[in-house]
C-alpha cells in the first residue's frame, strides 16, 4: 500500500489514541489529587498530559526500529512487553494489602 493512503488513518488513530487514554486518567485525577495531597496541583494534572508527551518521542523511536528491524519483529517484542508490565501490575494490585 502507497505511505501516502496510509498517513491519513494513521495519524487519525493517534489522535484517537491520544485522546482515549487521556479521558481515561482524567476522571481518577481526584482520587490521584488525594493520594497525593502533598503534591502541587498541577504536578498532578500532569499525570493525565505526560504520557501524551512522551508519545511522540517514542513514536519516532518506533519509526526507527520498525526500518532497522522487521515490523513484524517489532509488534511482537512489544506486545511481550506489554504483557509483562500488564501481569506484574496485575499482579501487584491483587496482592497490595490495601486491595
Amino acid at each position: 500500500m502507497d505511505r501516502s493512503k496510509m498517513l491519513k488513518p494513521t495519524i487519525l488513530s493517534l489522535s484517537l489514541l491520544t485522546i482515549v487514554s487521556t479521558g481515561a486518567v482524567a476522571p481518577a485525577l481526584g482520587e490521584i489529587g488525594k493520594f497525593f495531597a502533598s503534591s502541587d496541583h498541577m504536578l498532578v494534572q500532569l499525570v493525565a498530559v505526560m504520557h501524551a508527551v512522551a508519545l511522540v518521542p517514542s513514536l519516532l523511536l518506533a519509526g526507527r526500529a520498525a526500518e532497522r528491524f522487521s515490523a513484524k519483529r517489532l509488534f511482537w517484542t512489544g506486545w511481550r512487553f506489554f504483557l509483562s508490565a500488564a501481569s506484574r501490575t496485575i499482579s501487584g494490585f491483587c496482592y497490595s494489602p490495601g486491595f
